[in-house]
């Protein structure tokens, strides 16, 4: 009885791992958790999108290795290259890219441009739109505006609300900022 135990345990510490080689097989199946995974990825896109912008947003989720690809992007390439770096990543099982790509509109364009700058030159707001990864993202999307990303404070949150629902032409704000302390 007591080796009996010995064999059930064995089994399911082998079951848990999902060690599965063929005899002779030199291939060994890792497991991953679904935070490398992403981290993964969002490293991988970063890399395969030097131009990544600030009118661009996207989101990776995984759960037991099934890869979601959300969020609204401008430049239609970077659909493309999200899959791929998604694709590339080790313990991912499946991916489902359900990117949207923003319809081009020059009104839309030259509003993106308009919030920028009144973000930018926001002595509030400033820091974060420095750097190569802005920390505030701007989606326009047929004179909809969507704010995403994290800040220091709600004062900062609820000021880059306020400052886009100023501007002429915008229809609606929705303020996804997060605030994250530290």
């Amino acid at each position: 009885m007591k080796g009996s135990k010995w064999i059930v345990l064995l089994f399911l510490v082998v079951a848990a791992f999902n060690v599965s080689a063929a005899p002779g097989s030199t291939e060994k199946s890792v497991i991953r958790s679904d935070d490398e995974i992403v981290t993964d990825i969002a490293a991988r896109f970063r890399g395969l999108s030097a131009r990544y912008s600030v009118f661009n947003s996207v989101f990776v989720s995984s759960k037991d290795g099934n890869v979601v690809l959300t969020g609204k992007v401008r430049d239609a390439y970077l659909k493309e290259r999200a899959m791929k770096a998604a694709t590339g990543v080790e313990g991912v099982r499946t991916v489902s890219n359900q990117i949207e790509i923003l319809p081009a509109s020059n009104f839309d364009d030259r509003l993106r441009a308009a919030i920028y700058r009144r973000l930018r030159n926001d002595g509030v707001l400033f820091s974060y739109f420095v750097g190569k990864d802005p920390r505030i993202q701007i989606i326009v999307d047929q004179s909809r505006v969507t704010l995403v990303g994290v800040v220091h404070s709600e004062v900062a949150r609820v000021r880059a609300a306020s400052t886009v629902r100023g501007l002429f032409g915008v229809l609606s704000v929705d303020n996804q900022i997060r605030v994250v302390r530290g």
